[in-house]
């Protein structure tokens, strides 16, 4: 009569197991939406570190800072990305105090000025703390739920905002309901991280 041990059928239930998560995380990130993001709102004159996630790798991919309401055009100040890359990091020289706003550009060449993610943040003189404008509300912690569906938000209405000044006539609605979508996806994304 032969006996197995329960550990040694534990062992192997458990690499597969690890390589299953594994594939599943990269099928889920392949397939998400195109993201970025500042590592703080508010800048004091520090650098802006920019996060990009999903980005294709092309080449000709590239991230810029701008004001906020600028045209979908104005490059500002801009990095490419690195070739091949599809997440990472670019760090940016602080601009002058203002409202400003991260932009990316995927697949320059072929898409031209669509700007495939953006995010929101303000510089201020440091040690100066103007009273905030109406609306806007300091982010929770990193990582809070209620950070991650603010900054949604300040996309969606970004995005909205380039919609009313960039699009052709006929294609404002459509631009208009392509971003409530990605709204309501972004959302989603933050309720289950």
């Amino acid at each position: 009569m032969m006996i197995t041990s329960p550990k040694r059928g534990l062992i192997p239930a458990m690499i597969i197991l690890i390589i299953l998560a594994f594939c599943c995380q990269t099928a889920l990130a392949a397939n998400g939406e195109p993201w970025l993001e500042t590592d703080k709102r508010i800048y004091q004159g520090e650098d802006i570190m920019v996060r990009f996630y999903n980005a294709p790798g092309y080449a000709s991919d590239w991230i810029c800072i701008v004001p906020e309401g600028a045209p979908d055009t104005e490059a500002g100040d801009y990095q490419y990305m690195p070739g091949g890359v599809r997440q990472g990091v670019l760090n940016f020289r602080s601009p002058r105090p203002g409202k400003y706003e991260a932009r990316a550009y995927y697949n320059y060449r072929t898409g031209g000025y669509l700007v495939s993610a953006r995010c929101r943040f303000k510089v201020e003189y440091p040690g100066h703390r103007p009273l905030p404008d109406p609306g806007y509300r300091e982010p929770g912690p990193p990582g809070d739920p209620g950070q991650c569906v603010d900054r949604c938000r300040d996309d969606f209405q970004a995005t909205v905002t380039g919609c009313r000044q960039h699009s052709r006539p006929g294609y404002l609605r459509r631009c208009e309901r392509q971003a409530k979508e990605r709204e309501r996806q972004c959302i989603d994304r933050c309720n289950y991280r």
